[in-house]
């Protein structure tokens, strides 16, 4: 990842916890089973996080808490204590997580941390990143190891609500790939299935659709960044195959934010109905200004 002259060691310094109590602790979004998790909610995120199959934060009373984003970074969610640690009990969790998420869990073998979440370094929530390396390990205890993690970034907060985002496609060029800077775009476009709203500003032509992927609004957009603004859609190409580098004039909004609740199937029909819903709304099957066909 390059030379870097600033080190986790130099963030962590501000506070006041000592070095040999913190456990550094990383989350994979390419696992399958912490994917769902992740996309289903903060709290569910949290008691997740809790159960560990090993006693991975044995002696340790603070965790710092990462999710990866690429093969080698990471990025900071929050600082937790660590009150205490026991053999894992089905009465330790909440009966929906545990319906939705027990079978990921062994109740023979897991551990369940009591684990508070901090306000220590809450400016650089969702904001710090750092090179975790390509190791395996998803935690370290040693200081040595935890302390020369390179800083990669600190990003700026863009994000001010779904019904705020209006971006043309240079916007799309400009966020999308660039997750490390605008990691609050990121983390709030990506979290959220929904329905969008694509506008030729120069005709006026509107293309609605819905995104229900792994990554959300934000994966859908960046297959119309790949694609020059067709996102694989007939109309829509054809409608931007008679107009050369009209693409750079499409403008691209959120209709409605739809929750995941993990059931990707429940949840795929659901964004499917609303998109639906709009299209009918707002009249996009119609000849004179509609992009849709179906």
């Amino acid at each position: 990842m390059g030379d870097y002259t600033f080190k986790l060691s130099d963030v962590i310094d501000k506070t006041d916890i000592e070095h040999d109590s913190i456990a550094l602790i990383r989350h994979t979004r390419s696992h399958e089973n912490f994917r769902k998790v992740w996309d289903s909610g903060i709290d569910y995120f949290e008691m997740y996080q809790r159960i560990q199959p090993e006693n991975y934060f044995h002696g340790k009373e603070y965790v710092f808490s990462f999710v990866g984003e690429t093969k080698a970074t990471a990025r900071f969610i929050a600082v937790y204590r660590v009150n205490g640690v026991k053999r894992l009990k089905k009465s330790y969790v909440s009966n929906d997580y545990w319906e939705q998420f027990g079978d990921i869990h062994d109740l023979k073998k897991d551990y369940y941390y009591d684990l508070e979440k901090l306000d220590i370094l809450a400016d650089l929530q969702d904001r710090l990143v750092i090179d975790y390396g390509g190791t395996r390990n998803i935690v370290h205890v040693k200081w040595n190891t935890i302390a020369e993690k390179p800083v990669v970034g600190i990003s700026s907060r863009v994000f001010e609500g779904y019904e705020n985002v209006i971006w043309k496609f240079s916007d799309l060029e400009k966020y999308i790939g660039h997750e490390d800077i605008y990691s609050d775009l990121y983390m709030a476009l990506s979290s959220v299935n929904g329905v969008y709203l694509i506008i030729d500003t120069v005709d006026y032509g509107q293309y609605i659709g819905s995104a229900s992927g792994s990554d959300g609004i934000w994966g859908r957009w960046r297959d119309y960044l790949k694609t020059n603004g067709t996102g694989g859609n007939k109309k829509l190409r054809e409608h931007l195959e008679k107009n050369p580098g009209r693409y750079r004039k499409l403008q691209f909004t959120i209709l409605e934010a739809i929750p995941r609740t993990g059931n990707e199937t429940k949840d795929k029909e659901t964004a499917q109905k609303r998109e639906a819903w709009y299209k009918r709304k707002l009249m996009t099957r119609n000849e004179e200004t509609g992009l849709n066909m179906n």
